[in-house]
């Protein structure tokens, strides 16, 4: 992975954290901790199928999208990952293939959309701040482009 995705991803999960926290102690998760799971098995199989074909665009946009799910996981449940995997893919395997595409999918966009937002709003912020132009929009082009990454792996020509 090149340094540029590396603080990609970095950035991408220092702004995931806090949207969590920001939603209070009532905050029920639209999906648990296994559907986020499920996701993560979605997108570790369609890595493994494209493997030979994958694009460095489709490898940024998939390993942050399994990064984000594989997070939301641990989050919720803290367990060890290789466990959770083992004793969920037989659940997996017997869920509706077509169901999990859809909503996987749709849970990808609306990570690289958030993560577009977020972009956007921290420009606003650091622009007020006196740092280094070149440096901030370097990185900021970095997490706009990671968004636009899953978008156009997932608008692309590989349907999820």
């Amino acid at each position: 992975m090149t340094r540029a995705a590396t603080l990609t991803m970095a950035a991408a999960l220092a702004f995931a954290a806090p949207l969590h926290a920001q939603q209070g102690e009532d905050y029920t998760p639209a999906f648990s901790a296994e559907d986020d799971l499920d996701c993560a098995i979605f997108i570790g199989a369609i890595m493994a199928e494209m493997e030979a074909e994958m694009t460095p665009d489709n490898q940024i946009g998939l390993t942050s999208a399994l990064t984000y799910f594989v997070g939301r996981y641990e989050a919720q449940r803290g367990t060890d990952l290789m466990q959770a995997f083992t004793d969920r893919y037989p659940v997996y395997l017997q869920r509706n293939p077509a169901e999990i595409e859809q909503t996987c999918s749709v849970r990808m966009r609306s990570f690289a959309a958030l993560l577009q937002v977020a972009t956007l709003e921290l420009l606003v912020e650091l622009r007020q701040l006196p740092l280094d132009l070149g440096l901030v929009d370097g990185l900021l082009d970095e997490l706009l482009g990671l968004g636009v990454h899953l978008l156009d792996l997932l608008l692309g020509e590989r349907r999820l």
